[in-house]
């Protein structure tokens, strides 16, 4: 009923925020979309907010999907009111760091420390709030050392990406301590504590890119105390071992119990660190010429690969297997063909819909 009268718009954007902080994120799309077809100014923050909900619901494991989710959601984001922008942003910097786009994720992060800056500034007037659009106090819905903290970090993380060693540990040396930002309570004092341990993480990261085999059993020590950051410490430590070619059996065995649990990981930056892992796993073990270990690696990273929609290491992997065709055991060929027939599938509705 509402559809049919769309001099109710206001009401229809109402409804559906009702129906997506309820959970019913179906219905709220439909109403979402009567939105975004009818809003007449193209710099209201309805239209902002509409886009920014189609753009959370179509999130999921599909890097492909994702990416287009946030190409069309981008030009509108600058719209969206503070607090939501700030969210927005850290949502758009896992899409981008999941796709490798290590230029516009660089963007994203400058302004996502620019518009925390913004922020930190009106506070520092005395006041722990921001004036929204229609004038009425709005409350961040995390604390500001989350905002500076992740600006930081993924401005570390795109420029060692690309590279950039030395730019890059000016950018963690930002997020190593946070104190100044004045956390009120324990939560806060927690999240400064941790940007603290990421940033010794990520100056190992940067150490080990750059070949200094000498720290590897400081780092691995530093990753047995740190579980949460063995997943991607070890994609780090076996990426480098390919580049300089040099053994880390060891450290692969310490950690073999952590690696058999990544298989929980299942948010989208996750997957990708484990789809990283598993590709350099791969060719570590391949070039050892531990053929069986490679195989099943291999296999892990082409099933991750399909299922996250990453055409790149998708053929990396099939070029990989091919490669070893000869040491494939019955079982394994019959999980390969498997997979392979899934990805015609996948193609063939691609090019016929």
């Amino acid at each position: 009923m509402l559809l049919d009268n769309l001099s109710h718009i206001g009401e229809i954007y109402a409804t559906a925020e009702q129906m997506y902080e309820q959970g019913y994120r179906d219905a709220s799309k439909l109403l979402y979309r009567c939105v975004i077809e009818s809003e007449k100014y193209n710099n209201s923050e309805r239209l902002a907010i509409s886009h920014y909900r189609m753009f959370q619901i179509a999130i999921g494991k599909d890097m492909e999907a994702n990416l287009r989710a946030a190409l069309q959601f981008e030009p509108y984001r600058k719209s969206l009111p503070v607090e939501l922008r700030l969210d927005a942003l850290v949502e758009l910097l896992r899409i981008y760091f999941s796709v490798h786009n290590w230029k516009q994720f660089e963007m994203l992060s400058d302004e996502l420390i620019d518009l925390a800056h913004t922020v930190y500034r009106e506070w520092k007037d005395e006041t722990r709030f921001l004036s929204s659009s229609q004038g009425e106090p709005i409350r961040l819905r995390k604390s500001l050392i989350r905002y500076f903290g992740q600006g930081y970090l993924c401005k570390g993380t795109a420029l060692q990406k690309m590279g950039k060693y030395e730019e890059a540990g000016k950018a963690i040396a930002l997020y190593a301590d946070l104190s100044w930002l004045g956390p009120e309570n324990a939560e806060e004092e927690q999240e400064v504590l941790q940007f603290r341990d990421w940033a010794q993480a990520n100056l190992y990261t940067l150490d080990v890119l750059m070949g200094k085999q000498e720290i590897l059993d400081e780092y691995a020590d530093f990753l047995g105390n740190h579980p949460g950051e063995v997943l991607s410490g070890l994609a780090t430590i076996i990426q480098s071992a390919n580049i300089y070619n040099f053994s880390i059996d060891d450290i692969i065995c310490k950690f073999v119990d952590e690696i058999s649990g990544f298989e929980s990981y299942n948010d989208t930056v996750n997957l990708e660190r484990r789809l990283r892992l598993a590709i350099q796993m791969s060719v570590y073990f391949f070039r050892h010429s531990k053929y069986e270990e490679g195989i099943e690696s291999c296999l892990k990273a082409l099933d991750l690969s399909f299922k996250t929609n990453n055409e790149t290491v998708f053929a990396e992997a099939t070029s990989l297997l091919e490669a070893y065709r000869e040491y494939v055991g019955p079982t394994q060929n019959n999980q390969y063909k498997m997979v392979m027939e899934q990805m015609r599938i996948r193609t063939t509705l691609k090019y016929t819909i």
